[in-house]
């Protein structure tokens, strides 16, 4: 059923489209709820390659170092030109998404996950998300992450986490790089967990980690009690005891929380 209504809107079911000649906008309303849709701006054939993509990247249909179809397949498939699809290759190899290889193809970055985590963590950065909403997501993931690497570790993974462990203790006087190698342990341990879902979330707030720890680094002795704590941690590891692995880095996370509260001013 159809209705007229004032500003030109017009009543179909249960949605609602309000239309306006002088601005363009849709108000969709769907039982009670309105949504506001703002006008879609008109892409090149270029960026909507670009776009496509990056979609298969996300959904895995692509992989790191992998080969890509040719431009001629590419143009072939999405019903473009050779042209468009040429620069959006251009715009794809100058962001780092893929490396055009003369003579051989044109192969996705091995480091491309990477490239669209970074994406992610720049933005939080820029919006200056709060340092103990960041902890309070980590106490989640990071005691499953904990867990999990008591149960998949491997030798290497051990090795890996020894040697940063070492590491760790050498660089207690260093706070840049004491936070650093923080971090990698923490990374290090969702390698090991073998989830790559959790890996991902931990890695794209990696940025904010290390901010984190510089600034809780600086209360006399924190050093030498956070050490200590990843030593339990990866005792915990060692032994494959997931109970004690989850337990040791909430502890250790609750602590942080902690000293990032005395750190962080009321607002």
């Amino acid at each position: 059923m159809q209705q007229m209504v004032r500003n030109k809107s017009r009543v179909i079911g249960i949605w609602r489209f309000c239309y306006k000649l002088d601005r363009t906008y849709y108000v969709i309303v769907l039982l009670g709820v309105k949504i506001l849709l703002k006008p879609i701006k008109r892409r090149t054939l270029a960026e909507g390659i670009i776009e496509q993509i990056k979609e298969q990247i996300v959904d895995g249909n692509f992989s790191p170092g992998g080969r890509l179809p040719t431009e001629m397949e590419l143009s072939n498939q999405l019903s473009v030109s050779r042209a468009s699809v040429r620069e959006a290759m251009r715009a794809l190899s100058a962001m780092g998404i893929i490396d055009i290889r003369v003579g051989e193809g044109t192969f996705l970055a091995s480091s491309v996950t990477n490239l669209f985590s970074g994406e992610l963590s720049s933005k939080l950065l820029i919006m200056k998300s709060n340092l103990l909403e960041v902890i309070e997501a980590r106490k989640i993931i990071e005691t499953q992450l904990a867990e999990l690497a008591a149960v998949r570790a491997v030798d290497d993974d051990i090795k890996e986490l020894d040697l940063i462990l070492s590491s760790m203790k050498e660089k207690l006087d260093n706070r840049q790089s004491f936070g650093e190698i923080d971090v990698t342990f923490h990374i290090l341990i969702a390698e090991a967990a073998g989830n790559s879902i959790l890996y991902e979330a931990l890695s794209t707030i990696r940025q904010l980690l290390k901010n984190n720890y510089e600034e809780v680094i600086k209360i006399p002795g924190m050093g030498q009690k956070s050490y200590e704590q990843h030593k339990k941690i990866l005792k915990a590891i060692k032994n494959h005891n997931s109970k004690e692995a989850g337990e040791a880095m909430m502890e250790h996370l609750t602590m942080v929380e902690s000293k990032t509260k005395e750190l962080t001013p009321d607002e």
